[in-house]
């Protein structure tokens, strides 16, 4: 008997979470100088990690799109949202 691979895709969100350090004489002047940073666009290069504790499913109702996946070793979906895929 063969074996087959399969994968069991389900879409989720996340918020990630970029540290970064900032040098200012007041906290005040600290969090002034991060939303510069942040409206220069300087923070998007930072080593993210994912918050583990905010993942959560998305459901079928809240987008419309595939959700669930079944997918062979080849990555061809057969299986989309309880629906079987040709």
């Amino acid at each position: 008997m063969t074996k087959f691979n399969f994968s069991f895709d389900q879409l989720c969100t996340v918020w990630y979470r970029y540290d970064f350090d900032i040098e200012a004489d007041t906290q005040e002047e600290a969090n002034k100088l991060a939303i510069e940073a942040y409206n220069k666009r300087e923070l998007y290069n930072l080593d993210w990690l994912p918050v583990e504790t905010t993942i959560e499913k998305v459901e079928l109702k809240e987008d419309g799109l595939s959700t669930e996946e079944i997918l062979t070793d080849d990555g061809d979906v057969i299986f989309m949202n309880g629906t079987i895929v040709n």
